[in-house]
């Protein structure tokens, strides 16, 4: 089984669909990429001006609330996230 993963690529069969599961992976593949290139276009996309207007008023109340959000943003489970 192992020299059919590692050399061949060939994760096996479904026992629930009874379909290649390396079929399944790559048909799935594109969303997956886009889904992680969208939520990192807008991980930057908020990350970065927040970072900045953290940097103009350091040490005020604006930068305490920016970095009490950035924390929950960073210790908040992706499945909790996702629901959302």
């Amino acid at each position: 089984y192992l020299g059919d993963v590692f050399l061949r690529a060939d994760l096996g069969t479904s026992y629930i669909s009874k379909v290649s599961i390396t079929a399944t992976l790559m048909q799935r593949l594109p969303r997956t990429i886009l889904m992680a290139v969208f939520s990192m276009i807008v991980s930057m996309g908020m990350g970065i001006p927040l970072g900045v207007f953290s940097a103009v008023n350091q040490d005020t109340w604006k930068d305490r609330l920016t970095m009490l959000l950035a924390m929950l943003g960073i210790s908040m489970p992706n499945f909790w996230l996702a629901l959302c």
